[in-house]
């Protein structure tokens, strides 16, 4: 019943405490398993939110802004004949309560505390090992803001490194579309994988201090010149084009042909071919005739759409970089006077100050990614690592794997019956009854025989408790003690190290000595006058 100021205090003062003991039942015990472990910090964020929520509605009660809770108690604290009236109306309304409720069970939603938590991931995420970041790479090299392309392993390791890229690219609203989506996808990922991890505290520390930056003018010489100039990114690019026109040439992969057009071969196939009939080798001739034409037409058209690229990203730099350029109404102007007067236009005033909004929006999500990013570093290491794995391995190799890694996880849902099997399964040493069979599994489990206790001493191990307590009495623990020069007595039980029980009988000896008789302090003298004294005070005195 929390109909009462007083009964919500007691409810929540309940409910605090219960939640700090599932909160120490969770952390006492460290998993070592990492996907066991997420799923813990997991259910130990909710119990620190759920702990928060009952804290603030306690604070609130205390606090007691409408008076409520004061009114409350003094009309329950009442004197002369309205005493009894009121705890009579209490007791009539609790009693009302509870028969109107009867087959109500109660419940504190201990069932959801003690619940599994799903985390969720996608098939290259392997269980929050590594990143998933496919949809963002196919953002990005849909860009067209001056940036080079790269390949996937590549953007692994560099999509947080935004000082190679050309300030194009805070003209764009495009690419804040894609710095969106990878901030929301760090979040995301933040949130499955580390949810003890306050990420908003250290994203608002690191907005707060961009937003000093900004105030001060830090990016300024950025918003006004390009990164990269047109004439280093021309020679880049010609030399690129060389390149990719000298590897068309000598493409390995063509070979070169006789007189007749026909591919010359070498003196191995040849001779293999001696023995074929004239129109096998004609078969053969075309199908390799073909299969080299259809690797150089591949070539030739990846290489034209890597040219065709760098040529517009070369043509987008050089118009950026053109002072007669208007960044904000992106125009191009062929005189001086003219884009000084668009300069003053309203219509440009008003394209600068949204364009430098726009930049300052996508400077602070820059920054925060990279905030996020180095917290990431060891899991973005682990991602290209897996990336390269991956992609050296065949369909049927991944097909494969991705069996395997199932497999895994139905291992670890059975955990314990792959340990009753592992038991069962173990002959040797597998302890047997009086008729010489193995004793059954549940019996193996009732005496803790699966737990080993080594001894020192003895330069043995014992299966169970029982077993190992009973070995201290035995004729080879006792011989292990001799050899010590230690007797085997009942101060030495559960001592199975020899350094402790060296130690132990350091002790006994020193205690033994502190109480053995002492005639020099221990033994009394009475002189003539009948004072008490020590030997060894009476023979100095004498």
């Amino acid at each position: 019943m929390s109909s009462t100021i007083l009964e919500q205090t007691r409810a929540s003062h309940e409910e605090l405490e219960r939640l700090q003991r599932y909160l120490v039942a969770n952390v006492k015990d460290p998993l070592s398993d990492p996907r066991k472990a997420v799923v813990q910090e997991h259910r130990v964020n909710y119990l620190i939110d759920r702990i928060m929520d009952a804290s603030s509605r306690l604070d609130s009660f205390y606090e007691d802004k409408d008076g409520s809770r004061k009114e409350e108690i003094s009309s329950i604290a009442g004197t002369g004949p309205s005493l009894y009236s009121l705890f009579y109306e209490r007791l009539n309304e609790i009693t009302t309560y509870h028969h109107r409720y009867s087959s109500v069970e109660p419940s504190r939603g201990d069932s959801l505390l003690l619940s599994e938590v799903e985390v969720k991931y996608t098939g290259q995420e392997g269980g929050g090992r590594f990143m998933d970041l496919n949809d963002c790479y196919l953002l990005f090299n849909n860009l067209q803001v001056g940036i080079r392309k790269s390949d996937y392993v590549s953007y692994i390791l560099e999509f947080s490194a935004f000082n190679n890229f050309s300030s194009v690219r805070l003209c764009s609203s495009d690419y804040k579309k894609y710095l969106e989506e990878l901030e929301r996808y760090l979040k995301s990922f933040f949130q499955r994988t580390r949810p003890l991890t306050n990420i908003e505290r250290e994203l608002s520390h690191c907005s707060s201090e961009f937003e000093t930056k900004w105030s001060n003018g830090s990016f300024t010489s950025l918003l006004s010149d390009p990164q990269e100039t047109t004439t280093t990114t021309a020679a880049s690019s010609s030399s690129e084009t060389d390149s990719t026109a000298m590897d068309i040439d000598n493409n390995p992969t063509t070979s070169s042909s006789d007189g007749n057009g026909a591919p010359t071969t070498d003196s191995t196939t040849s001779n293999n071919n001696q023995t074929s009939t004239p129109a096998g080798k004609g078969r053969k001739r075309k199908a390799d005739e073909a299969k080299e034409e259809t690797s150089s037409s591949l070539i030739h058209v990846e290489k034209e759409e890597q040219i065709a690229a760098e040529a517009s990203r070369v043509k987008l730099i050089s118009e950026y970089s053109n002072p007669l350029f208007c960044r904000a109404c992106k125009k191009l102007f062929t005189k001086k006077t003219v884009f000084e007067g668009h300069k003053k236009g309203k219509k440009h005033i008003q394209s600068q100050s949204d364009l430098s909004s726009l930049s300052h929006d996508i400077l602070l999500k820059e920054a925060r990614i990279e905030k996020m990013s180095s917290f990431l570093k060891d899991t973005i290491q682990a991602t290209k690592d897996n990336v390269e794995h991956m992609q050296s391995l065949t369909l049927d190799e991944r097909a494969k794997e991705l069996e395997e890694g199932e497999e895994e996880d139905v291992e670890e849902e059975y955990i314990e019956e792959e340990e009753e099997a592992r038991a069962r399964n173990t002959i040797k040493d597998y302890p047997v009854g009086f008729d010489g069979k193995p004793i059954p599994f549940w019996l193996y489990k009732l005496h803790g025989l699966g737990v080993e206790y080594p001894c020192e001493i003895c330069s043995a191990t014992y299966r169970g408790r029982q077993n190992f307590a009973k070995h201290f009495q035995e004729a080879k623990h006792a011989f292990g003690m001799a050899s010590l020069r230690i007797p085997n007595t009942k101060q030495f039980q559960d001592i199975t190290t020899i350094a402790d029980a060296r130690a132990l009988w350091a002790k006994i000896q020193r205690d033994k000595n502190s109480d053995s008789w002492r005639p020099d302090v221990e033994e009394e003298f009475e002189d003539k006058e009948g004072h008490v004294m020590s030997r060894k005070t009476y023979e100095d005195m004498s």
